[in-house]
C-alpha cells in the first residue's frame, strides 16, 4: 500500500500539454461538425438534382391532365418544397460560415466543393424548372373486336374525349364506334393532340382548345420569342378540349317501289329467338339517326340467337354504326337478315349456317338501353322492310 501511495506521489503533469491537448480536442470537435454539416447541407444539391430528373413526373404525369382539385392539392405541395430549398439555401450560407471558422482553427483551409445551393449560384425555382425540355408519349393501340371506347379509355387511364379528339376519321363522335383492326392514337394525358394546320398560331390554337399557354409550350419545348408552331405538325394541349362537332341531319332511306318481294317466297323463316322474350319495339322505318329499321326482342344476356333462314354468314363482327357486335346472313337474291348488339358471336364470316342454328347470343353492345336483339330485314343495299310479315315471333 505505501508503495503505491509514493507512485502517485511521484506523477507529475507537465502544464504546457494542456493547451495542446484542448486544441487537439477542439480540432477533432470542429472536423466531426463539418462533417456532420456537409452531410446535412447536401440537401440542396440533392433537391435540385431530384427537382430536375423527376421533372417530367411531377409536372406531366402528376399534375397535368388531372382534376381542378387534384391541381390545387399539387400546387400547395410545390409552394411547401419552394419553402423548404429556400430554407435550405440560407442554412447552407450558415453552413459554410461555420466550416470556414473551423478551417481557420486547424490552420489550413478546404477548397469549395461545388455543393452550393441554387441561390447562391444565382438561379432560382423557374430557372430549374425550366433547365430541361418537357415530353409526353402517345401510344398506339391496334383496335380488336371485344374493345369499346369505355373499356380502352380505362386501359390507358385518359377519357374517352381524349381519344375521340385524337382520331377524329377514326371513331364516330356520337356513337363512338370504330373498325376492328385501327390503330388509335392514345396520349398518355387527358387533353387534345391537335394537327397544325396552315395559318395556326399558338394564340389561334389556344383558343380553340381552351389550352394553358405555359403549359402548350412547356410540353412542346416552343422556343422564345414567336414560339412558332412545326409546320403540319402535332402538338399537345394538356387539358384543352374541342367543341363537339354539328351532328349530322336524319338521312332516311325508304324502300324502292321496284323492289322485287317475290324473293322471299322462296325463304322458310324461323323465330330467331332461342327463349322467352317481348318485343319492345317494332319496326317504323329505315333510318341513320333517326326512326327503326327492324323489331326489338327484350330477354336476358345471354338468350340464343338462332339464323332465321338458312344462308351464308357475310358479317360477324363489331359495327361502326350503333349496332354493337353483330351477324348479317345473305339468304340468296338480294334478302339478308341482320342481328344487332350481341353479346357473343358463334359463326365467322363465310360459313354456312341452317335455319335455327344458333349463330350469337343476346346483349347490349353499341347503341343499347338494355339486353335484346334487334333484328332486321333487308332487300338488297338498302332496303330495310318490316320482319314481322315474314319472320315467326
Amino acid at each position: 500500500m505505501q508503495n503505491l501511495i509514493n507512485k502517485v506521489k511521484n506523477i507529475r503533469i507537465d502544464l504546457k500539454t494542456i493547451p495542446l491537448i484542448l486544441v487537439g480536442i477542439l480540432l477533432a470537435v470542429f472536423k466531426i461538425l463539418k462533417t456532420i454539416i456537409r452531410i446535412i447541407f447536401k440537401i440542396p444539391e440533392t433537391f435540385s438534382y431530384f427537382f430536375t430528373n423527376i421533372k417530367s413526373f411531377f409536372l406531366i404525369r402528376s399534375f397535368w391532365g388531372r382534376t381542378n382539385f387534384y391541381n390545387r392539392s399539387f400546387q400547395v405541395v410545390l409552394i411547401f418544397l419552394t419553402l423548404v430549398i429556400f430554407i435550405t439555401g440560407l442554412s447552407v450560407r450558415l453552413a459554410s460560415f461555420v466550416e470556414g471558422s473551423s478551417d481557420a482553427l486547424a490552420g489550413h483551409s478546404i477548397s469549395n466543393n461545388g455543393n452550393i445551393d441554387t441561390l447562391y449560384q444565382g438561379a432560382s425555382i423557374d430557372s430549374v424548372v425550366s433547365s430541361t425540355g418537357l415530353t409526353y408519349r402517345v401510344n398506339n393501340y391496334v383496335t380488336t373486336n371485344a374493345d369499346n371506347l369505355e373499356s380502352i379509355a380505362t386501359k390507358f387511364g385518359v377519357s374517352k374525349d381524349t381519344i375521340k379528339w385524337a382520331n377524329q376519321s377514326d371513331i364516330d363522335y356520337f356513337t363512338e364506334s370504330f373498325k376492328s383492326g385501327v390503330t388509335l392514337k392514345i396520349p398518355e394525358l387527358n387533353g387534345v393532340l391537335y394537327q397544325v394546320q396552315t395559318g395556326d398560331t399558338l394564340d389561334s390554337v389556344l383558343a380553340k382548345t381552351s389550352g394553358d399557354r405555359f403549359q402548350v409550350t412547356e410540353i412542346n419545348q416552343l422556343g422564345p420569342p414567336d414560339y412558332g408552331l412545326p409546320p403540319q405538325g402535332i402538338i399537345f394541349i394538356p387539358n384543352g378540349s374541342l367543341p363537339a362537332p354539328v351532328k349530322p341531319s336524319p338521312t332516311y332511306y325508304y324502300v324502292n317501289p321496284s323492289v322485287d318481294y317475290s324473293a322471299l317466297a322462296g325463304i322458310s323463316f324461323v323465330n330467331p329467338m332461342g327463349c322467352g322474350y317481348s318485343i319492345s319495339r317494332g319496326f317504323t322505318g329505315q333510318y341513320i339517326y333517326g326512326l327503326h329499321d327492324g323489331i326489338d326482342f327484350s330477354t336476358y344476356e345471354g338468350c340464343p340467337e338462332k339464323a332465321a333462314a338458312a344462308g351464308r354468314v357475310y358479317y360477324a363482327g363489331y359495327a361502326a354504326g350503333g349496332q354493337g357486335y353483330m351477324v348479317a346472313i345473305d339468304h340468296g337474291s338480294g334478302v339478308y337478315t341482320l342481328y344487332y348488339h350481341t353479346s357473343q358471336i358463334f359463326v365467322s364470316v363465310g360459313q354456312y349456317v341452317n335455319a335455327g342454328d344458333i349463330i350469337s347470343a343476346v346483349g347490349c353492345t353499341g347503341l343499347c338501353t338494355g339486353p335484346h336483339l334487334h333484328f332486321s330485314l333487308r332487300l338488297g343495299a338498302y332496303n330495310f322492310i318490316d320482319p314481322a310479315p315474314y319472320v315467326p315471333h
